[in-house]
């Protein structure tokens, strides 16, 4: 008889690590990991899942042709924003007399670390997604109550496309006034920019964001499209690799808001922080199971550190959140994020000799020093291998080893000797700042909701969890 059907699998991409998880159809489960390689995203997927079947006695040929459910969660969109990344070269058409919004910031220190934010004259504007030569205004207007007390201006809208496409934008995003009460403008100028150039990326704000406040819902529909390509183009790639292996279903894409979409009609903007989502529904998960009413996650990964609350009462949603220093309108889940991982890099300051943690990460390439792969200043996971924390012959399931010589020698030549203290005293310290940071987060996170911690239950998971919130 042939085994039969029902394998489920997910994949997370961190920024560090790529996770996957399989449960069989007995309800068995086993897991896999693998690195993140920023730039072939794909095979890390594929190699985590690779992992997770060989733990369980299975070929991902064996897993994937006999399963019914394979999901991704990414913060492939995050990553990009965040990091400022170049995108598509885009244009803007919008309502006749707002050309200038998106250079209008509502919250100019969103985003911000806290010495920039005390210092917030000096810290600049966020870099615009669009450069104001690429923003076109129309005349067209509906009003509060969504009638169209102007018609839209189509010679004007098609001689502004023909500006913008002549200037050689990949993509443009169009955003009208109240359109979310009619958006018959919006719809209309996407046919003609289909007419004119058919192919060309085109996103409107009253299917990525329709809400009321014009910035955000601006900045989200930019930021669909600015992001749009590369993960698009990843979820394509992984799809056909998924097919190679006998996989016939769609792939599901985790929402920052909860829940999964396909990946042929997920909006980008929705899948930003998806990936820490998937931490906070393993929480609402085994919550039920052990049949706690309250509970904190701490993920601890090797670049962020991320705390969801689930309480009893409700599930908590941010309405306009701040992703990278953009406010935009698509709603998600409430997870508080600071700069501390494992891959966190440990710093002495020039002038005044003090030790600090973060926020910048060695991320995965070229990752830890103790990874022998290139890193060379000291990380919170060279910390942890120095004092003993991490087996260096086990590491990733025994499949790599770390160097613990190396890790020593740059947390000595970095840290020791400037502060003048033994190496140990010094790993010490990275881990002692780190972990205070986690738990200043922590202390700050629940006293702002009025929660008293000893009435929650704390789940520790990420790779770090074990070693710096168990």
């Amino acid at each position: 008889m042939g085994e039969k059907k029902g394998y489920i699998a997910y994949v997370d991409t961190g920024g560090t690590f790529s996770d996957a998880v399989i449960v069989s159809p007995d309800g068995t489960f086993s897991t896999g990991k693998a690195a993140t390689e920023p730039n072939r995203l794909e095979r890390s997927f594929i190699g985590c899942l690779e992992s997770a079947g060989k733990a369980m006695g299975k070929s991902l040929q064996d897993v994937l042709s006999n399963a019914d459910e394979v999901g991704y969660g990414t913060t492939v969109g995050t990553n990009m924003i965040v990091s400022e990344s170049e995108g598509p070269k885009l244009g803007l058409i919008t309502t006749k007399g707002f050309e200038d919004r998106i250079h209008q910031w509502r919250l100019r220190p969103a985003g911000l670390l806290k010495p920039e934010a005390m210092h917030m004259i000096s810290s600049g504007h966020p870099k615009p997604l669009i450069p104001r030569p690429l923003i076109k205004g129309v005349s067209e207007r509906v009003d509060v109550a969504g009638n169209a007390v102007i018609p839209l201006d189509e010679t004007g809208l098609r001689r502004a496309v023909t500006e913008l496409i002549k200037a050689g934008v990949e993509g443009i995003a169009i955003c009208f006034l109240w359109s979310f009460l009619d958006n018959a403008h919006e719809v209309r100028a996407r046919e003609i920019i289909n007419e004119i150039n058919p192919g060309l990326m085109v996103s409107i704000s009253s299917e990525v964001a329709p809400t009321m406040r014009e910035y955000p819902r601006l900045m989200s529909t930019i930021i669909d499209l600015h992001i749009g390509r590369a993960l698009k183009e990843l979820l394509k790639t992984i799809e056909r690799r998924l097919q190679e292996y006998g996989y016939t279903r769609p792939l599901l894409v985790m929402q920052a808001i909860g829940g999964v979409a396909q990946a042929e009609v997920v909006h980008p903007g929705t899948t930003l922080h998806s990936g820490p989502v998937g931490g906070l529904a393993g929480v609402e998960f085994l919550k039920r199971q052990y049949g706690i009413k309250n509970a904190v996650g701490s993920d601890v990964g090797g670049t962020s550190f991320d705390v969801t609350i689930a309480s009893e009462k409700a599930e908590d949603f941010l309405r306009e959140p701040i992703v990278g220093r953009y406010e935009i309108a698509t709603p998600m889940r409430e997870i508080i994020t600071i700069g501390a991982g494992c891959g966190t890099i440990a710093w002495v300051g020039e002038i005044i000799k003090v030790l600090h943690a973060g926020p910048q990460s060695a991320g995965s390439e070229p990752g830890p020093v103790c990874y022998d792969a290139g890193g060379v200043l000291p990380t919170v996971a060279d910390a942890d291998l120095v004092t003993n924390r991490l087996n260096a012959d086990y590491f990733l399931g025994g499949s790599k080893k770390l160097n613990r010589d190396k890790a020593m020698k740059a947390i000595q030549e970095k840290i020791a000797d400037p502060l003048g203290i033994d190496v140990m005293d010094a790993a010490e310290g990275i881990i002692k700042i780190i972990d205070a940071s986690m738990q200043s987060t922590l202390r700050t996170t629940l006293a702002s909701k009025g929660i008293d911690p000893a009435k929650y239950a704390l789940f520790a998971f990420g790779g770090g969890g074990p070693c710096h919130c168990a």
